[in-house]
């Protein structure tokens, strides 16, 4: 059974102040504010040189900075930052933190967004807001939490521990009642791209003004892109002057 939401940012405090600090993934003994060791961070399937719409990495011969389906379809956001490709062991990480509330996992993971977050805004605008995807009310009961929300608000205190993060980064606003799911819908897993956006027609909705605002929509993992799709369609309709996709991770395919 899942931990019940409320009792998450108290036993993240315990864990960061009075437990002994391990790598997530090898338990390896490593300094304070770390999440992993050196060989583990390394061994991340990071997303080398990839397309800035769509986040899958572009073949070495290429010479544009997104990819030629993305050229052709242009997504309604500006750029997706994945840092890596969904396989092992970040695959492993998502798992335990999103199926198995692993909260060690899920602050290295928090660890690792916000600091190529960190690396892809320098000299760039920043979001004004961060909008974590919503759960339907029935899965958040059934799994505890909602984990792209419980992953956004790690971010943002990793920021505010950290020396590096910038004024905008550390009082960046975690918008989570903007964006609502008000249909609950079968789980995507298994299902193609057009099953995916047909299962999703009709099960968000935006609860506020977006004019001339700059928002990032934070998900755990992209596959198709069905659900920041549909989602970013919506801020559109909103009047969001830009939108960004963050993510853990994309899958290496369309």
């Amino acid at each position: 059974m899942g931990i019940h939401k409320t009792s998450f940012p108290i036993l993240a405090k315990v864990r960061a102040g009075m437990l002994p600090r391990h790598c997530a993934l090898c338990q390896q003994t490593i300094n304070s504010g770390q999440a992993l060791c050196f060989g583990c961070e390394t061994d991340l399937p990071w997303a080398l040189r990839p397309c800035e719409q769509c986040g899958i990495p572009l073949p070495p011969s290429a010479e544009d900075a997104v990819c030629g389906l993305c050229l052709q379809h242009p997504a309604p956001w500006s750029t997706l930052l994945a840092p890596c490709i969904y396989q092992w062991p970040i695959s492993e990480l998502v798992t335990r933190y999103k199926y198995n509330s692993d909260l060690q996992a899920g602050q290295a993971l928090a660890v690792v967004l916000g600091q190529q977050v960190t690396e892809h805004y320098t000299g760039k605008q920043f979001p004004d807001l961060l909008i974590p995807v919503p759960l339907h009310w029935r899965r958040r009961w059934h799994r505890g939490f909602n984990q792209s929300e419980w992953l956004a608000f790690q971010v943002i205190r990793y920021w505010r521990n950290s020396p590096e993060a910038t004024t905008e980064q550390k009082n960046l606003e975690v918008a989570n009642k903007i964006c609502r799911r008000i249909r609950f819908t079968p789980n995507q897993q298994g299902l193609s791209k057009h099953q995916r956006r047909l299962n999703l027609t009709g099960a968000f909705e935006i609860r506020a003004d977006l004019t001339n605002k700059s928002v990032a929509l934070l998900d755990d993992v992209v596959t198709t892109g069905s659900t920041v799709l549909e989602i970013s369609q919506l801020l559109s309709r909103a009047g969001a002057a830009n939108i960004d996709i963050w993510c853990l991770c994309r899958t290496a395919k369309h």
